[in-house]
């Protein structure tokens, strides 16, 4: 849940039309929490409802450490 707060409040903080670069740990709330915040609603032919659909320019990487 912290994970989401933190993607919530900096997404408010950010201009519309700003989309940063993420990194993290290998937490995988991170990527929910940004693919829940960095998106919109597309209509998508043969569907009733639009879809969410992620930004395509969200770049977002993993650190993950002490694998050998």
């Amino acid at each position: 849940m912290a994970c989401h707060a933190l993607i919530h409040e900096l997404h408010k903080r950010l201009s519309s039309d700003c989309l940063p670069v993420f990194t993290s740990d290998a937490l995988p709330l991170y990527f929910y929490a940004l693919s829940a915040h960095f998106g919109s609603w597309v209509d998508v032919l043969g569907r009733k409802r639009p879809q969410w659909q992620v930004a395509a320019g969200l770049i977002y990487g993993q650190v993950r450490k002490g694998l050998s």
